[in-house]
């Protein structure tokens, strides 16, 4: 198992962050928007979210713009798609987050409803909307399904199938090389599970922030 740890943060990038494109903000295609903050006094944010498909292009959810904007690896535009009012909340609030890409190009983003999770779905080049009735944030996918934790004192691993717009509670995640796992987070600790490892394992994983000490809460 290999573990990634991030660096105390500095003023400057280190060595072993390599920029791969720069997309500057602004009022075209090519460009991302920014929006004011919650408080609507002077804070603007741009796009918070973006995810990359399987053919090293990406696709950013662009809020102020109520779009999702497609770049190239290197940063260059190459297409969008507008979010109608019909999809929005209220039909004015842009409020999908954690956008995935599936192997067949499927671009995926949700937001929580009234009834459960709302997903938006670009497939194919037609932009549509489901619902799942299970209020969950996706974490992760093995190319054709989407996995994450409901919310909640009952919470549960729940996969969904954005083909057939159904969602399921299912013991295990699937990653893309089609091996199980399962992770469990808590105060100071991580426990990961692989029961297709060889040999199989468990892991129990003990974190404390550095310099100013404690336990590192794990979602």
């Amino acid at each position: 198992l290999d573990l990634s740890v991030l660096p105390l943060a500095t003023d400057e990038m280190p060595d072993t962050w390599v920029e791969s494109f720069f997309i500057p903000y602004g009022d075209t295609p090519e460009t991302l928007g920014t929006s004011l903050g919650g408080d609507g006094e002077g804070v603007w944010w741009g796009p918070e979210y973006g995810a990359q498909a399987p053919d090293g292009t990406w696709w950013f959810l662009d809020t102020a713009n109520f779009r999702l904007a497609h770049f190239s690896e290197t940063g260059e535009f190459l297409d969008d798609v507008e979010v109608p009012p019909s999809l929005l909340v209220q039909g004015i609030y842009f409020q999908y987050t954690q956008p995935r890409v599936l192997d067949d190009g499927t671009v995926l983003a949700s937001r929580l409803g009234d009834e459960g999770t709302v997903f938006i779905r670009l497939r194919d080049g037609d932009l549509d909307s489901f619902t799942i009735p299970y209020e969950m944030t996706p974490r992760t996918d093995d190319g054709e399904i989407l996995y994450g934790f409901s919310f909640g004192e009952d919470s549960a691993t729940v996969s969904v199938d954005p083909v057939t717009e159904t969602a399921q509670e299912v013991e295990w995640f699937v990653g893309r090389d089609g091996r199980r796992f399962r992770l469990a987070g808590g105060a100071g600790g991580l426990r990961v599970e692989l029961p297709d490892a060889s040999p199989a394992a468990s892991l129990d994983l003990d974190f404390e922030a550095a310099e100013i000490g404690g336990p590192v809460y794990l979602m």
